[in-house]
C-alpha cells in the first residue's frame, strides 16, 4: 500500500554554497524493517518518521478505496493529516532504505526560511519585525491538522448513538495512542520557534490542550484502563494546567485608526471582571493608516493577554481571523470588526450562560447604526430578514434542535451575530472562506450545522455600522470583479458541508441541504447586480452550473461529498477574452 524511501537535506549556507545532512527522522526512521513488510500494529514507529508526501508511492487502489485526501484548511502542515492517515489504512508497508529525495530547507517561501530570518525580542519592534513575528506564530497551523488527527484515533460518540452501540467504537490501539502522544511532546519545536516570550508560552499551552483534550472528554468510549496505561508514558494530570481562559476576542482590522482606541477601552474596561478571564487577537491587514502602530503600542502595555500580529498586504478579514483561530485557548470565541460598537458587558454575560448550559453555540440579535456623509448616525432593528426570523423565535421559544438550527442557518452570515464554543470549531474544522469577498459564508454555515447544543440569545452584544460611500468604504458594497469570488465561496463552503457529513441523514436533508441550496440561490441571485457588465455572460454560466450541480443531487444531497471542487477550479472555465477582462 505504501513504499517509503530515504532522503537528505540540502541546506544554503551565507557563503553562497550548500551543505548536505542526513534526514532529521533518522533515529525513527532506523527503527523501521527493511526486509520485511510492516504497518503501524507491527512497527507504530513509522508514524514518526518525516510526514513529506514525496517520499512515498501511495497505492492508487488504497487511496480510493477509503476516500484519502489532504486536509483542506488555509492551514500550513497539512502533510502531517494525510501521512497519519494513510499509514493507518495502509495494511502492508515497505521500505527502500536508500536516498532517493534531496530536501532542499530554508529557501525563500518555505516556513523554514520565517524560522532561521527571524530575529529574537528587541527593544524597538518595527512593523518589518512584527511581520517576521506573524510569518513564524503562522504554524499555529500545525493545531488543527493535530486536532484532526487526534479525531480519526478517538472517535466520540453521543449519548444518543452510544444506546445503539452493540460494541465498542474502534480507538486507536495503545501503541498507536502512545505514538501519537510522543509525537505531540515531540512537537514542542513549534513553540521553541517563536521569537518572543509571549508567543512561545501560547505556543506551548495550546499544545497541552492537545495533549488533554482527548482524555478529558466524555463522549470518547474506551476500554477500561485504556487512558491509564497510557498515563506511564504520558501525563494528563490537570494540577499543572493553567487556568482555563473564558473567552477568546478575535479581530483584524483595516485603516480603523478613528475607531479602535475607543473599541479597545471599551473593551478591557467592560471585560476586566473577577472570575472572568479573556483573551485578545488583533491581526491587522495592510492598513495604510496608523492603525498597526496603535495596536503594537497597545500590545506593548498589555503582553499578558493581547497578541498583535500584522501583514504586509491585505489578505481579507477571512485569512486575517484564521491566523489566530488555531491558537485560542478561550472557552468560546467572538468575532469583532473593528469599526462597529460593542456592549462587551453583556458579551461576558453571553459566555457565563453559554458556560452554565453547556451550549456550544449562542446567536444573538444585534442593531444597524447608520452613519451618514455629514456623521450624524441613525439607529435601527435588525436587517429585514432577520427581523421576521427573530420575530417567529421569540414568539415560539421551544423549539425542536432542527427547528433552530434551520432558522439560525436562514439568518445574515456575519460572525458578529453569534459566540461559538472553540470546542466545536476544532472537532468540526472550522474556519473563514480564503475569499476576500464573501470568507464569512463558511464559518457561518459550517459552524452551525455542526452545532448539538444551539441557543438564540435574547440579548444583544454588536451594534453594526453601516457608512456612507463617501466616509468609508465597505466590502458589501463592492461592484467590481471581486464579486466573482462569490462562486469560490459558495463551492467551497458546499464541498465542506459534504465532506463533513452535514448534508446526512434527516436533518441534513431537510434543514442543511434545503437551506443551503436556498442560500446560494439568493446569494446569486443579489451578487447578480454587483457584477461588471464584461463579466455578465461568465458570470450566468458559473450560475447555471452551480444551480444545476444543486439540483441535480437535491434529492440526495450527500452524494455531493463526490464534487470535486476546490477554489477557482470551477467549470466552465472562462475563455481568453473573459479572462483579459477579468484580469
Amino acid at each position: 500500500d505504501v513504499v517509503m524511501a530515504d532522503f537528505d537535506v540540502v541546506m544554503p549556507l551565507k557563503n553562497g554554497t550548500v551543505v548536505s545532512e542526513p534526514s532529521y527522522d533518522f533515529r525513527h526512521w532506523d527503527m523501521v524493517p527493511t526486509d520485511i513488510p510492516f504497518n503501524i500494529l507491527t512497527h507504530p514507529r513509522v508514524l514518526r518518521t518525516s510526514p513529506v508526501p514525496w517520499r512515498k508511492l501511495y497505492r492508487r487502489k488504497m487511496l480510493l478505496k477509503y476516500d484519502l485526501k489532504f486536509p483542506e484548511g488555509d492551514y500550513f502542515y497539512e502533510d502531517n493529516g494525510f501521512h497519519w492517515t494513510t499509514l493507518t489504512h495502509a495494511a502492508r508497508c515497505s521500505k527502500i532504505d536508500r536516498v532517493l529525495f534531496h530536501h532542499r530547507r530554508a529557501r525563500k517561501g518555505q516556513t523554514s526560511f520565517n524560522f532561521n530570518q527571524a530575529d529574537g525580542e528587541s527593544v524597538v519592534m518595527s512593523m518589518e519585525w512584527f511581520r517576521r513575528y506573524t510569518s513564524v506564530a503562522k504554524i499555529g497551523g500545525y493545531y488543527p491538522n493535530m486536532h484532526g488527527i487526534g479525531r480519526g484515533l478517538f472517535p466520540e460518540t453521543s449519548v444518543a448513538e452510544r444506546q445503539e452501540i452493540e460494541c465498542l467504537p474502534p480507538v486507536a490501539p495503545k501503541e498507536v495512542a502512545s505514538t501519537y502522544f510522543e509525537w505531540l511532546q515531540a512537537s514542542a519545536w513549534i513553540g521553541k520557534k517563536q521569537i518572543t516570550r509571549q508567543m512561545r508560552e501560547k505556543f506551548f499551552r495550546r499544545l497541552d490542550q492537545a495533549r488533554h483534550h482527548w482524555v478529558d472528554q466524555d463522549d470518547i468510549i474506551v476500554p477500561e484502563g485504556y487512558w491509564l496505561s497510557l498515563n506511564e508514558s504520558t501525563s494528563f494530570t490537570r494540577a499543572s494546567r493553567p487556568k482555563e481562559i473564558d473567552l477568546s476576542i478575535i479581530m483584524p482590522t483595516v485603516d480603523v485608526a478613528e475607531f479602535i482606541y475607543d473599541l479597545l477601552d471599551s473593551m478591557y474596561a467592560q471585560l476586566f471582571k473577577p472570575g472572568f478571564t479573556f483573551e485578545v487577537f488583533a491581526i491587522d491587514d495592510g492598513s495604510t493608516d496608523n492603525t498597526a502602530d496603535i495596536l503594537r503600542d497597545f500590545a506593548d502595555d498589555h503582553k499578558h493577554n493581547f497578541y498583535f500580529m500584522s501583514t504586509s498586504a491585505s489578505n481579507g478579514a477571512g485569512k486575517a481571523r484564521n491566523l489566530a483561530l488555531p491558537l485560542v485557548e478561550g472557552r468560546y470565541v467572538y468575532f469583532v470588526d473593528a469599526d462597529d460598537g460593542y456592549d462587551f458587558g453583556e458579551l461576558a454575560k453571553s459566555v457565563d450562560y453559554a458556560t452554565k448550559y453547556k451550549k456550544d453555540l449562542l446567536i444573538m440579535p444585534y442593531v444597524i447604526e447608520h452613519v451618514g456623509a455629514d456623521l450624524q448616525k441613525k439607529t435601527e432593528g435588525m436587517m429585514k430578514g432577520d427581523d421576521r426570523i427573530w420575530t417567529a423565535v421569540r414568539a415560539q421559544p421551544e423549539r425542536t434542535h432542527m427547528a433552530q438550527k434551520e432558522a439560525a442557518l436562514g439568518l445574515i452570515n456575519y460572525p458578529w451575530k453569534q459566540l461559538t464554543s472553540s470546542k466545536l470549531l476544532f472537532d468540526a474544522d472550522v474556519f473563514f472562506g480564503p475569499t476576500k469577498v464573501h470568507n464569512d459564508v463558511q464559518f457561518h454555515w459550517m459552524s452551525i450545522a455542526a452545532s448539538k447544543n444551539l441557543h438564540f440569545y435574547h440579548k444583544e452584544v454588536c451594534t453594526h455600522r453601516k457608512f456612507d460611500a463617501s466616509v468609508r468604504g465597505q466590502l458589501t458594497e463592492v461592484k467590481d470583479n471581486a464579486r466573482m469570488s462569490v462562486f469560490a465561496s459558495l463551492g467551497m463552503t458546499q464541498r465542506a458541508l459534504a465532506k463533513n457529513g452535514n448534508f446526512d441523514g434527516e436533518e441534513g436533508e431537510q434543514v442543511v441541504f434545503r437551506q443551503w441550496r436556498k442560500f446560494a440561490t439568493e446569494l446569486l441571485k443579489w451578487a447578480k447586480s454587483r457584477i461588471p457588465k464584461e463579466s455578465e455572460k461568465l458570470y450566468k454560466e458559473k450560475q447555471n452550473h452551480l444551480l444545476s450541480v444543486l439540483n441535480a443531487n437535491s434529492t440526495k444531497p450527500s452524494d455531493l461529498r463526490k464534487w470535486s471542487y476546490w477554489g477557482d477550479r470551477f467549470a466552465p472555465r472562462p475563455n481568453n477574452k473573459q479572462a483579459a477582462a477579468m484580469s
